[in-house]
């Protein structure tokens, strides 16, 4: 009774103070109570210390144990997962630049995500336009062209965005049940009381769109901004028509700095990496290839190591809760959007931490008969990564709800104080004269070099 006799006196003191008294039976339960949180707390306690422990130096000497990894795995796997929810749309970045118009001014932003601060208001006025879409109807290019000649807001995706994912990312619904793949967006003030809405599908072509935006809204919006610093080539005239008419002529390109660039899988943890893409960290089923690559085996699942920083893997179906399953509300039917939310999720486990001051972005799916896949780049500062020899940072092959197979060329950038020299304009567009009805957009020329430079380049 050694307990009781010592919490009783605490309630009794308590009981004193306050003006009442207990039985002793109540005792008793209050009693059982305050031993039960006490428990609570040592356990709360026990595994504090447990976290502490295993971040030390000391307990790194064992991190090659089995004990010491999965202990070190419960925090932080679950602490990433929490933290970062790779797998969320909501998330998602994309480069984009913005072209902001009234009776006065046309001025743009060329160096913009979709997570920056400065696309939140804008931005909001899109997803509101999405979410409020009704009406679907095709349109010509030159009805585009002339509502891009007035007043609105017009959104350039450094890809092609399918709607549905674009549409998650503002938080609302897809207003078309059509497979749109949106690479421009219009939102134009070209109605008396809301502003009508215009997206492009480079193959299928122009959709507008009634909205419930209000128009006075965007207008004093518009009206707000000052300086006009940006035009469409189409209205430059002469000097301008062997470019791509939706080209941006800004007065001053935003600078660029440098990048440095590395091999991020030559510094990357073996036992991390493995964890990270679902492997056994001690397995001892591994060889070395004559080339350097390093082979890891697990049943019908291949892990490629390869010494340029590729990594690759190739696999048979998923098990439910893995990151190479992919999550569907309808499995016979799964959308574009829970492709992409599956393939984000695996690619930002296995990059997160790792890639320095870039970012990966979505930069476009391919569906065929047998499944999908999807593709990722990379970017820094707003501005895309491209490699030199037309690669993707990432590709991502999904059939049915498992991802089957992947390729992930991981390298590290980081942003130098050093400013990267673009050619002049007009120089620049001597050069894509040769490539006629190419837009012409800024983008970092990766050569898989130490050093990375921007460059304008012609798509």
């Amino acid at each position: 009774m050694k307990h009781i006799s010592v919490t009783d006196t605490t309630i009794r003191q308590a009981g004193k103070a306050a003006g009442y008294t207990l039985s002793f039976r109540e005792k008793i339960e209050l009693a059982k109570l305050l031993d039960r949180l006490q428990n609570l707390a040592i356990a709360v306690l026990s595994l504090s210390f447990l976290f502490l422990l295993v971040q030390t130096p000391l307990f790194g000497d064992a991190g090659d144990t089995t004990i010491a990894s999965t202990v070190r795995g419960w925090f932080t796997d679950r602490q990433t997962s929490a933290a970062e929810e790779p797998d969320s749309l909501a998330a998602l970045t994309v480069p984009v630049r913005i072209v902001q118009s009234n009776d006065f001014i046309r001025s743009g932003l060329d160096a913009l995500t979709t997570a920056d601060d400065a696309f939140e208001t804008v931005g909001s006025f899109l997803g509101e336009a999405i979410g409020s879409a009704r009406g679907i109807s095709s349109v010509s290019e030159n009805t585009f062209f002339s509502a891009l000649d007035g007043s609105g807001l017009y959104f350039a995706f450094a890809c092609d965005l399918p709607l549905e994912v674009l549409s998650a990312r503002l938080g609302v619904q897809s207003p078309t049940a059509r497979q749109l793949d949106v690479r421009r967006c219009l939102l134009s003030l070209d109605g008396e009381d809301t502003a009508t809405l215009y997206l492009q599908d480079t193959k299928q072509g122009v959709y507008r769109f009634s909205t419930a935006v209000s128009a006075a809204s965007v207008k004093d919006y518009l009206e707000s901004q000052d300086g006009g610093n940006a035009d469409f080539a189409r209205s430059l005239g002469e000097g301008y028509t062997s470019l791509s008419p939706y080209t941006l002529v800004f007065d001053s390109v935003s600078a660029r700095r440098e990048l440095s660039a590395a091999n991020a899988l030559s510094d990357y943890p073996s036992e991390e990496l493995l964890r990270r893409a679902e492997f056994n960290p001690h397995t001892k089923d591994r060889y070395v290839e004559s080339s350097g690559t390093e082979v890891v085996i697990e049943g019908q699942r291949k892990l490629y190591l390869h010494t340029d920083g590729m990594l690759s893997y190739s696999g048979g179906a998923a098990e439910d809760g893995s990151l190479f399953a992919v999550a569907a509300a309808d499995a016979a039917h799964i959308s574009r959007a829970e492709l992409c939310a599956a393939a984000r999720g695996l690619i930002g486990a296995l990059t997160q931490g790792r890639i320095g001051d870039a970012a990966l972005f979505l930069s476009g799916i391919e569906s065929d008969d047998d499944g999908a896949t999807v593709f990722f780049d990379y970017m820094a500062g707003g501005t895309p990564i491209r490699f030199a020899d037309g690669s993707h940072a990432a590709e991502v092959r999904i059939e049915g709800q498992s991802i089957t197979a992947f390729s992930l060329r991981l390298r590290r950038y980081t942003l130098t104080e050093r400013d990267s020299l673009l050619l002049p304009l007009a120089l620049s567009r001597a050069i894509a004269q040769r490539y006629p009805g190419c837009e012409l957009t800024v983008a970092y020329i990766d050569s898989y070099g130490d050093s990375v430079g921007a460059s304008w380049i012609a798509d």
